[in-house]
């Protein structure tokens, strides 16, 4: 290289090959993922009428079927779900433990199931005695899925925390 030369990001000093950065992408999807997902979430929360209270009613209101803008929501868990799915295979392909692939085996599950939440509207946007007794008078098979699927969310994001925990301690161990 010559005096006052500087070389490309990324690349070796002596060579026109980019570095290899294993899983940069990825990991860069995965935050991607997650920052679209809060931001669409104050997105649709400012777009919604006053009768909807965040302090109060659920985030899957934002995407129910009497929400005023409800595509949005539906991008920001479909954004959260793209995250989850790349933060999986970073974890995968990172952390070489068994506990760290159990992790991503279920962080995969509870990607699928929050793509498929997103898209399985729930009934009505307010936690209130008129959504409550809409849903006590029958819910809609979307509106159910929405629920199961829910819980494939949580329980497996759960589960993969502890099986992180474990991975981290013991790749940090002698």
């Amino acid at each position: 290289a010559t005096p006052g030369h500087r070389d490309p990001p990324f690349m070796h000093t002596n060579s026109v090959a980019p570095i290899h950065r294993p899983f940069a992408s990825a990991r860069a999807v995965a935050v991607a993922g997650f920052v679209g997902f809060v931001g669409l979430v104050l997105l649709a929360t400012v777009l919604q009428p006053d009768s909807y209270d965040w302090t109060r009613d659920y985030i899957s209101g934002l995407a129910a079927m009497d929400a005023t803008f409800p595509a949005v929501m539906v991008a920001g868990f479909q954004f959260a779900a793209i995250g989850v799915l790349a933060a999986a295979a970073v974890v995968f392909r990172v952390l070489p433990r068994l506990s760290a692939r159990i992790a991503a085996v279920l962080m995969t599950v509870a990607g699928a199931a929050l793509s498929v939440a997103g898209f399985a509207r729930f009934d009505c946007s307010r936690n209130d005695a008129a959504c409550r007794a809409q849903v006590e008078a029958g819910m809609s098979w979307h509106s159910q899925l929405h629920g199961r699927a829910a819980l494939f969310v949580f329980l497996p994001l759960i589960l993969a925390g502890v099986f992180l925990a474990v991975a981290v301690l013991r790749t940090r161990s002698p």
